[in-house]
């Protein structure tokens, strides 16, 4: 996720932070768009995009990439069973494409969401 977000900031925004349904209806209309094999489930798909949360500092508790509590920012509806820290290595968050959050490991190389400032 680091390396996405030094992308998002070298295109002159951040990793995207969900503020309401709205915005994750629209992402996920985008991140079906583009992945239409994840709406079947298929093996080869990609379920997840990197957005701009993380536990990084305090285990389960949530801040956007700009320091705010992710309930502050607005949007806070977890997939079932989310957040878990599988493995005790999930620490940065993630758009699943049904529209909801699920926290993913920072090392793992997924699509992300950049917004612009």
């Amino acid at each position: 996720c680091n390396v996405a977000r030094k992308i998002c900031e070298e295109e002159g925004g951040y990793l995207a932070i969900v503020n309401s349904i709205a915005e994750a209806d629209v992402l996920k209309s985008i991140f079906e768009k583009v992945n239409p094999a994840a709406i079947t489930n298929s093996p080869e798909s990609v379920r997840y995009a990197a957005i701009g949360f993380h536990d990084l500092y305090q285990e389960n508790e949530f801040i956007t990439i700009h320091g705010d509590n992710l309930y502050k920012a607005g949007f806070t509806k977890w997939l079932p069973g989310q957040p878990d820290d599988t493995i005790g290595k999930e620490n940065c968050g993630s758009l699943h494409i049904s529209g909801r959050l699920n926290d993913i490991n920072c090392h793992t190389r997924f699509p992300f969401f950049c917004e612009l400032r």
